[in-house]
């Protein structure tokens, strides 16, 4: 007797109300059938998709499962035709396999510990107001990615890698050359 594999039909997008970290309710019913569902791209090829945690884990560890984004060929929910994505630009590492990714990821790890990101908690909770109160000064439409969630990260980046406490000499108010820059691209 052969068991039947579970088809998640569509990617599911709508949270629950709650907790925005909770899992669509589609996610969490793939899940109690098995912890590997089918799923049909918007291009129409059959793709897998895993929602046990090992086995996420498994995969997201071994080393044939690439992350590269130029080998991002199909997507849940767009269908690219015959788009050529290119290949993450430098600095870009999350989309990028080992050894590149390491080559950017380990001179950045000891900035970015617990202790740390609690030290600039109060910079980046300003960073993060200044972007969103020139948002609503400059009115809509708002680019999000170009107005927030590009520089606020960039900035964060690039404050969290200067100082070794997270303090600086300058007043929290007072934007750096890298904030200024960074909040015009």
């Amino acid at each position: 007797m052969t068991e039947s594999v579970h088809t998640v039909p569509a990617m599911p997008a709508a949270r629950p109300p709650g907790c925005p970290f909770d899992p669509p309710a589609e996610l969490l019913q793939a899940r109690e059938h098995g912890p590997i569902s089918r799923f049909p791209f918007p291009d129409g090829h059959q793709g897998r998709l895993i929602t046990g945690y090992d086995l996420v884990r498994s995969v997201l560890a071994d080393p044939r499962f690439s992350a590269r984004k130029e080998l991002m060929r199909h997507h849940p929910l767009i269908d690219y035709g015959d788009i050529e994505v290119p290949p993450a630009p430098p600095g870009e590492f999350l989309l990028m396999d080992e050894p590149r990714h390491g080559r950017y990821r380990k001179p950045l790890i000891g900035k970015f510990t617990v202790r740390r990101m609690r030290a600039l908690t109060e910079r980046v909770e300003q960073i993060t107001a200044d972007h969103l109160d020139a948002m609503e000064k400059a009115g809509p439409p708002v680019d999000l990615v170009t107005a927030f969630a590009k520089p606020v990260p960039a900035i964060v980046i690039c404050w969290g890698c200067r100082t070794r406490t997270g303090a600086s000499s300058r007043s929290t108010s007072t934007s750096s050359s890298a904030e200024r820059s960074a909040t015009r691209s």
